[in-house]
């Protein structure tokens, strides 16, 4: 059954029970002190313990271990914790600081954290306002909003007066917006204070630091209870300290990453404007094109609060995109064209050692056909008896008649022989001129076609090389009956034949005209065979 009470009331989960939130405000409240090395956060500890007679002290909590202060003001009590002073967020140094503050507030507040009191000294709203808002927003999500109060420290100049104060409160936030845009509701939400630790000025009246500090123990201990109050007692859980600090780390990698990408892309960009003049033609043209895309700024100021930076970060990368898609066609059509021109130039490289191989391959081929020459045929199978027995018979003239008239038919297949190869030869001769590249600045497509140029240039020479070989291989296998006078020579053969047959001449051997009829008429130099050796 509920039970209802004419206060503000929460659900305890579990119970069918509500409790006023009122009760709740005067259990002891957690409460975090956070503010930068010297903004006064022993202090205000000593203040909040009523130890308002205390002198100034300059004294740091140098310990990782958090301390916690039990302090109470009439029926109201706090548990409040002092912590290490926050480095600027930033920094490497600043972030390790809060990792240490986040674990100790997990350790000492289990069940959360009622009030924070982020502690800013007047004089940085006109030094540092940047390392003030990184460092709430390193240990502070949005969730946590209405729990913090921000107090301004050394506040003795201020004259204590509504009006001064919303002054210095409006300038504040001001500054804030102007380098967070984004924050109004986290500074709107916010409460603010002020806290003088030697003097109270209030128009012509001047008090004491005791008094001073009496009438600020007061004020801050209304401003926790109303906060409490106000958050219908929920506390605000001391792991959303270490998730900040996460999702600030998180922020900061993404905007490092981003900011690093912008500076890669303005070194592309340069480079696609630089030495214009010795580009090709196409990459020319794209280079305008990119110089037509550029941003009118390829900077960010650092003046900004980690959200805003990246706002502006992504924004860029966004507006940026086109820009990236041409550099990146930009470099990719460089590429090509630089592997394109070595490949052309090694191919050109190839080429000319290829012409070397066939200069020299139709230097030998010109040399065997030169040696081509008419012969004189030795009288293998006569028998030399009869010469030297000086018994010339008619039989032995007549012999020696048609052998004269064989050699010199022979001479004439020689000479037709020669006549073929050389015609052959000259085909192969014309002069081979590699393609020249005429274009001042080749474009993609100049390299291209002149590759292609160099292609059917090579196919050409490889063909030659080929009707190299080609001729070599005829050379090695023409015979007697590959002449088209073979017939008067195989008939001068026959006669022969039978003139021995006459003579009874060398009986055993091969008669002319089966010799004649399988005679390789032109072999390599270096063969092993008789007759017409060249």
């Amino acid at each position: 059954m509920w039970i209802f009470f004419p206060f503000i009331f929460i659900l305890l989960v579990g119970v069918n029970i509500a409790i006023p939130v009122d009760s709740i405000c005067h259990k002891p409240l957690n409460v975090v002190i956070l503010g930068s090395p010297g903004s006064g956060k022993s202090s205000l500890v000593d203040v909040l313990d009523n130890k308002c007679d205390l002198k100034p002290s300059n004294r740091e909590i140098k310990e990782n271990k958090m301390s916690i202060q039990e302090c109470s003001f009439g029926d109201l009590k706090l548990r409040v914790a002092g912590t290490l002073g926050l480095k600027d967020g930033s920094s490497e140094q600043g972030v390790e600081t809060a990792i240490k503050i986040s674990g100790a507030l997990i350790e000492n507040y289990p069940d959360g954290v009622d009030t924070i009191l982020y502690l800013v000294p007047v004089w940085a709203l006109q030094e540092n306002i940047k390392s003030v808002f990184n460092n709430v927003n390193l240990l502070i999500s949005k969730d946590v909003f209405e729990h913090i109060v921000f107090i301004f420290t050394f506040a003795d100049s201020i004259l204590r007066n509504d009006g001064v104060e919303e002054e210095y409160i409006k300038e504040f936030k001001s500054k804030m917006l102007e380098f967070a845009p984004h924050s109004s509701k986290f500074i709107n939400s916010s409460g603010f204070l002020f806290y003088r630790h030697y003097a109270t000025f209030e128009g012509n009246n001047v008090m004491t630091f005791t008094e001073s500090r009496k009438r600020f123990v007061a004020m801050a201990y209304e401003e926790i209870y109303k906060r409490c109050l106000s958050n219908n007692g929920k506390k605000y859980d001391a792991n959303e300290f270490k998730e900040a600090l996460e999702l600030y780390k998180k922020k900061t990698v993404e905007i490092e990453t981003l900011k690093q990408q912008r500076q890669e892309l303005l070194a592309r960009y340069e480079a696609t404007q630089k030495n214009i003049i010795e580009f090709s033609i196409d990459l020319i043209k794209r280079s305008k094109k990119i110089k037509a895309l550029r941003p009118s700024s390829f900077e960010i100021a650092n003046d900004k609060s980690s959200e805003e930076t990246l706002r502006l970060e992504k924004v860029f990368d966004s507006e940026t995109i086109t820009l990236k898609d041409e550099i990146t066609q930009f470099e990719h059509l460089k590429n090509q064209l630089q592997t394109l021109e070595k490949k052309v130039t090694n191919f050109r490289l190839d080429i000319g050692k290829s012409i070397v191989t066939f200069n020299n391959a139709l230097e030998k081929l010109r040399n065997r056909i030169n040696k081509i020459e008419s012969i004189k045929l030795q009288n293998f199978y006569f028998d030399n008896r009869y010469e030297e027995s000086g018994l010339k018979t008619v039989e032995f003239f007549v012999r020696d008649s048609k052998y004269k008239k064989l050699e010199f038919e022979f001479s004439k297949a020689l000479q037709f022989f020669k006549s073929h190869f050389k015609g052959k030869l000259e085909l192969l001769e014309n002069a081979l001129v590699i393609p020249e590249l005429t274009a001042l600045k080749p474009t993609y497509a100049d390299y291209l076609h002149h590759f292609n140029l160099l292609k059917e240039f090579e196919e050409n020479l490889d063909a030659k090389m080929r009707e190299i070989e080609t001729i070599i291989r005829e050379m090695e296998t023409v015979e007697v009956q590959d002449y088209p006078g073979n017939a008067v020579i195989l008939d001068l053969a026959r006669q022969l034949d039978e003139i021995d047959t006459i003579l009874n001449v060398n009986q055993n051997r091969i008669s002319y005209v089966n010799y004649f009829t399988r005679l390789n008429v032109i072999r390599d130099p270096n063969s092993t065979n008789t007759c017409c050796i060249l």
